[in-house]
């Protein structure tokens, strides 16, 4: 779950995919992911984020998603955009 509750969802972010499904599955997405792949590095990241098939992990989520929005995947500059958003305002609302 999101820090509001509520999960990344990339469906509404323009994927049509269901990343849930073979095409998706952890051991593709990890080995593309680690060649580079874009795309990969997004829905992996998203996975970590929302603990779909693996341990909620921020860490790798933020680092995968990052990875992916600098090599231009669109999904992932938006997400990133959101998580320095969300940041930002957490960071800012605890300053003294």
């Amino acid at each position: 779950m999101g820090g509001n509750g509520q999960k990344l969802n990339h469906v509404r972010m323009g994927c049509e995919c269901d990343c849930m499904s073979e095409e998706h599955s952890l051991l593709e997405l990890t080995s593309r992911s680690e060649r580079g792949d874009r795309e990969a590095q997004y829905l992996l990241g998203q996975r970590y984020y929302n603990g779909e098939g693996v341990d909620r992990d921020m860490g790798a989520a933020v680092s995968l998603i990052s990875a992916s929005a600098h090599a231009g995947y669109p999904e992932a500059q938006y997400t990133f955009g959101f998580f320095c958003s969300v940041s930002y305002t957490h960071l800012r609302a605890h300053e003294t």
